[in-house]
């Protein structure tokens, strides 16, 4: 994981209020799941959802395509962007994927309600 990692995860800017998002490819519910991995900031107030990726058992995974690389996810994880992409077929809905500056996490605190208010909706 750690060259996927590399891969996927770009730096974020010095200054500015940055977080990832993954952006879902539209498709029909039985489709693999097509994503692209992308850096927004806060300050544009662009619309997402926010759903969290760390909950369920982390050892039943199911792949999922991120920037054409095949990454694991929890089962939860998979079947909550699959009925994401068959709830928003029409279009292109965000997740929150990854804490904005995950290592730094008082950081992450003062965002968090950030990134709460500007997401459509949190689960």
């Amino acid at each position: 994981m750690s060259m996927h990692r590399n891969l996927l995860y770009k730096p974020f800017p010095p200054a500015g209020r940055h977080i990832r998002v993954l952006i879902l490819q539209a498709g029909e519910i039985q489709d693999p799941i097509q994503c692209v991995l992308q850096m927004i900031t806060l300050d544009d107030e662009s619309g997402y959802e926010a759903l969290s990726y760390t909950w369920g058992d982390q050892s039943i995974t199911k792949s999922i395509e991120v920037n054409k690389i095949d990454i694991k996810v929890t089962l939860n994880l998979e079947s909550a962007l699959r009925y994401m992409i068959f709830r928003f077929a029409d279009w292109v809905s965000y997740f929150k994927v990854c804490k904005a500056r995950q290592r730094d996490l008082a950081y992450h605190s003062v965002f968090k309600n950030q990134v709460q208010r500007y997401g459509m909706e949190f689960f």
